[in-house]
């Protein structure tokens, strides 16, 4: 298990650096808020957040192609948020504005 908490931990770092280098301070701030609200633990005893920081560096390899990278990143992070009750549409609203808000939505399970 101390190995699965490290490579989520080096992974965080990675992931922050190649945020922080493309200056994409929003996806930062998403990153940071998705992390508080999925701060338990996964079926398999990985962090919650882990999932997401895997699917974020995934994308990140198709940063170049994409039309709206820094945004694409952001839903990554709020994908699930909404279905798993760790935070409400409301909420992503008034942090982050209608548009991801709405794409946050359009990722969930919730209709």
């Amino acid at each position: 298990m101390d190995t699965v908490l490290q490579d989520y931990q080096k992974k965080k770092i990675v992931l922050r650096g190649l945020l922080e280098g493309r200056a994409f301070y929003r996806a930062i701030r998403a990153m940071n808020f998705a992390e508080r609200i999925h701060g338990g633990l996964r079926k398999d005893g990985s962090p919650e957040f882990s999932h997401q920081v895997e699917m974020a560096l995934h994308a990140w390899c198709f940063c170049s192609v994409l039309m709206e990278p820094e945004e694409t990143l952001i839903c990554i992070f709020f994908h699930d948020s909404i279905e798993d009750n760790k935070t409400t549409y409301e909420e992503i609203e008034i942090h982050f504005g209608k548009r991801t808000a709405d794409l946050a939505l359009g990722m969930s399970k919730i209709r």
